[in-house]
């Protein structure tokens, strides 16, 4: 995603701004309240080295990280319930092309001659376009659609998906009900959280219900804006290459800032903070890896330390600001995945 330039491929919920988000951070509408302090969680502290056959798969210069990190999760919930031996791997490029196929509207949002020329200049999606794909299409094993490491555009897509792969990802249809996705809608009636208003509303803050998640072994697919103003480092500067750490700037950096398109990881657990009960960091599985994210795993002052090449931390505050987006498996019983 990183290779002497930066792409992005989260598309931004229609009306998404920074500065709403700032009003709701100077009136406390996202703030934690819960105690996290025994919510710790790690769903892969045993797929870290090689011999796991889970390793960081890097998504180059193309916007493709909704359908990395969707596919990550869904090869983790799958691995964990199911026990393939070895890991079984699906493939981004099938998914990515499923999810290029279904036009926003489809999915309940806005679309535009601007904004479709937009998403096939950039490859940006939202994550409601891979909720409709896995329901709809389904996940094929890797092999039989590769990922275009050779494609250096950023809107690169497969126009026709082959039948066989087609075919085999029909047996992993998942039904409606087995995920739940959400997204930042600014015409959505006033919740507790102020500006940050969701379509289907929170019962707390979005990093109360991601914590509740991984507690019970879910991992959670996240899309975060990639903000201007010195943002982008946040993703793609020094700390985050080196030690896999997500800090945005600080609010009055923040002031004025546009966020064109986002960046959406696998959070796949938790870390609380040591001196306060409401704070913690979330562990990221990105679609990069060394050098380009988290190479040095090491910690830096209260953060933690990343636990491989590719992994790095992401904190509460900042989910609750800076998330725009989530899709995630219902509950731990809600279906056994086929095939």
């Amino acid at each position: 995603m990183f290779q002497g330039r930066f792409v992005g491929g989260a598309a931004p919920p229609p009306g998404w701004s920074v500065d709403a988000v700032l009003r709701a951070e100077r009136e406390g509408g996202s703030v934690s309240v819960l105690d996290y302090s025994d919510k710790d969680s790690n769903l892969v502290e045993n797929l870290l080295d090689t011999k796991s056959g889970w390793m960081i798969r890097d998504q180059g210069p193309r916007g493709t990280c909704n359908a990395f990190a969707v596919v990550a999760a869904e090869e983790l919930v799958r691995s964990k319930r199911d026990g393939h031996k070895p890991f079984q791997l699906f493939s981004e490029e099938h998914l990515y092309a499923a999810m290029r196929a279904i036009p926003p509207d489809w999915v309940g949002l806005q679309a535009n001659a601007k904004s479709t020329s937009f998403q096939d200049r950039t490859g940006t999606t939202f994550l409601a376009q891979a909720a409709r794909a896995l329901t709809d299409i389904g996940l094929c094993r890797r092999e039989l659609m590769p990922y275009r490491k050779d494609r250096l555009k950023a809107g690169f897509v497969v126009k026709n998906r082959p039948f066989e792969a087609d075919n085999d990802a029909a047996q992993r249809r998942l039904e409606a009900r087995e995920i739940t996705h959400n997204i930042v809608e600014i015409d959505a009636p006033v919740t507790s959280q102020l500006d940050i208003r969701w379509k289907t509303p929170l019962n707390g803050t979005v990093a109360d219900l991601f914590v509740a998640k991984l507690k019970q072994g879910l991992p959670v697919v996240a899309a975060f804006a990639i903000v201007s103003n010195g943002g982008v480092n946040a993703w793609f500067g020094p700390e985050a290459r080196q030690f896999g750490k997500v800090r945005y700037p600080s609010s009055d950096r923040l002031a004025g800032a546009e966020a064109a398109r986002g960046h959406t990881v696998c959070l796949v657990g938790f870390v609380p903070a040591k001196d306060s009960a409401s704070e913690g960091w979330f562990l990221i599985r990105n679609s990069v890896g060394r050098p380009r994210f988290g190479w040095e795993a090491t910690g830096t002052g209260k953060m933690p330390r990343a636990l491989a090449p590719g992994y790095g931390y992401i904190p509460v505050a900042t989910v609750n600001l800076f998330c725009w987006e989530y899709l995630v498996r219902t509950d731990p019983d809600s279906a056994i995945p086929r095939g």
